[in-house]
């Protein structure tokens, strides 16, 4: 689209913009649709233009190489009990608020609001390329807006979380909950390794880091939450991309199946 002004892209821009990238990073490029979209949606907001040109179907859908997997509520508590005790409420707060794995290993001391059951998602770790061939960690804010939320705790996991908390060192508002042994942001591969190792325990060793946002997103979704709900848990922009995450359950379906026998006046033994 070159260097314009916002007001001056069209739709037809976006479309012609999302014809001329190429088809072999589709995953790539549906990420960068919807930072697109996160950023005419806050134009829009901000009064800069008045209707949003990102408005193509389907754009912002990025190729999936696996359908996402998902935990059922007794593998949770098995997962959790199979866990390293140093990483286990770290994967407790990714599986039960849906965090990427790099918002937890950046969630800090003021996020975490135990009086109200709440944590504040502000920022992530990440790696980049310091230019010389190395990949250096760093904290850094989150791609969109959407991604900094507020998620409120499980109301049963606040006894675990505040009895962890009141074992760890006194705390400045700004130290990490979960630094490495100097207190500086920790290499997303040692909670990765303790994913797998709780993982591989309850005998589900496909599952991945980022699965344990589909089994919270799921979980949701069974308790009636709605699509925007579960939008904002996940802190995407779209509903759309809320709608990958959600997995089907067996469960789930069944009582499905009940629900619409009984409205058409079959019983449940029908």
């Amino acid at each position: 689209m070159g260097a314009r002004a916002l007001k001056d892209v069209t739709r037809d821009d976006m479309s012609a913009w999302r014809e001329a990238l190429p088809a072999r990073t589709r995953t790539q490029n549906g990420k960068a649709y919807e930072l697109l979209v996160s950023i005419f949606g806050d134009a829009v907001r901000e009064g800069k233009i008045t209707v949003s040109p990102a408005t193509l179907r389907g754009a912002g859908t990025p190729e999936r190489a696996r359908e996402p997997h998902a935990m059922t509520a007794t593998e949770i508590n098995a997962y959790l009990e199979a866990a390293d005790p140093k990483w286990r409420v770290a994967l407790l707060l990714s599986v039960t608020c849906a965090l990427r794995i790099g918002e937890t290993l950046g969630l800090r001391e003021r996020d975490l609001d135990l009086e109200k059951g709440q944590l504040h998602v502000h920022q992530a770790v990440a790696k980049v390329d310091d230019g010389v061939g190395h990949r250096r960690i760093v904290l850094q804010d989150p791609k969109t807006r959407a991604s900094q939320r507020t998620v409120h705790l499980l109301p049963h996991t606040l006894d675990e979380i505040r009895a962890w908390h009141k074992k760890q060192l006194k705390r400045r508002l700004d130290d990490l909950l979960f630094p490495d042994e100097y207190g500086r942001p920790v290499n997303d591969e040692r909670l990765r390794r303790a994913h797998k190792k709780a993982a591989a325990a309850i005998g589900r060793p496909e599952l991945r880091n980022h699965d344990l946002r589909a089994t919270a997103a799921t979980m949701s979704a069974e308790a009636g939450a709605t699509i925007r709900e579960i939008q904002d848990q996940l802190g995407h922009t779209t509903p759309q991309m809320a709608l990958r995450y959600l997995t089907a359950s067996a469960v789930r379906d069944a009582e499905r199946a009940r629900r619409v026998s009984e409205a058409w006046g079959h019983s449940s033994g029908a």
